[in-house]
């Protein structure tokens, strides 16, 4: 009669469940191995759980290792675009990259990192299977954290592609917060361009009465002229107008500069709605 064996047999590593095969032998003593139809039935739901929750543990602690690293390079770079597109490209290539040659060892063309033939193989496969296919992960490539056939040191091909294929999301993302934050910064505001908000109100109110989606430059210009004539803009320069507009309005010129021109439509309107401002 075959002995069963429990979750805490499992998880203590006095029994080790056959895998497709072993990660790395830290003992010369190999512990038992034993079935799943060897283990009682109502502790498989529970050891799996465990898998699951071990393979979790292992991949946010690679995850982070990787995170904590591009955090590290980034003190030192020159370009943080290009440490973006060079991590990005090699990630890539590891996850989703064509293997070259069989041979014993595989190594990058990104930066020479060296991975071992079979090892690499089962990251692109984990890739294939689980991120591009979206299969179910079964977990059963997950030991007991006290089982001697791996190394507490060493992650296993399904744990780094998945931390990879994490970090490489992350990046992508880090990428686009970082370039909108650096964007905000340099936007100019009304504050750039206004001496106070009360001015920037008023302002708005000429624009709704003046400009609409399909105004020319040279009413954009006139506007311009309103405004600086009337003491509402800061001491400014044709240039951080038009760029104010562009960023604010979507307004779209080709010009980088704009010349007054005083049109008697316009004229008319801003003499009729705001009376108090002067023109000439």
């Amino acid at each position: 009669m075959n002995d069963t064996y429990t979750y805490e047999d499992w998880n203590s590593g006095k029994v080790c469940l056959e895998l497709p095969y072993i990660i790395n032998v830290v003992e010369k003593s190999n512990p038992l191995r034993v079935e799943w139809g060897q283990i009682k039935e109502s502790d498989i739901p529970i050891i799996k759980q465990k898998r699951k929750d071990l393979f979790e543990i292992s991949v946010l602690l690679m995850f982070n290792k990787l995170k904590n690293q591009f955090e590290d390079d980034v003190q030192t770079t020159k370009s943080l675009n290009y440490l973006f597109d060079r991590l990005i490209s090699k990630y890539e290539e590891i996850l989703f990259g064509k293997i070259s040659a069989l041979e014993e060892y595989v190594t990058l063309k990104i930066d020479n990192t060296v991975f071992e033939y079979n090892h690499f193989v089962d990251i692109k496969n984990y890739a294939t299977n689980h991120i591009l296919l979206s299969k179910d992960i079964e977990y059963d490539f997950v030991h007991s954290s006290n089982c001697r056939l791996q190394s507490p040191e060493k992650f296993s091909a399904e744990t780094e592609a998945e931390a990879y294929y994490r970090f490489l999301v992350w990046l992508k993302e880090e990428k686009s917060i970082r370039k909108n934050k650096k964007n905000q910064v340099n936007k100019i505001t009304w504050r750039d361009v206004f001496i106070d908000e009360e001015h920037y109100t008023k302002a708005l109110e000429i624009f709704d009465i003046v400009i609409d989606k399909n105004s020319k430059i040279s009413s954009h210009a006139f506007v311009f002229h309103i405004l600086r004539k009337n003491l509402y803009l800061k001491d400014i320069k044709h240039k951080v107008y038009i760029e104010f507009l562009k960023e604010n309005y979507d307004v779209i010129f080709s010009e980088n500069k704009i010349t007054t021109r005083k049109s008697a439509y316009l004229i008319k309107l801003i003499n009729q709605h705001f009376p108090e401002l002067s023109i000439y």
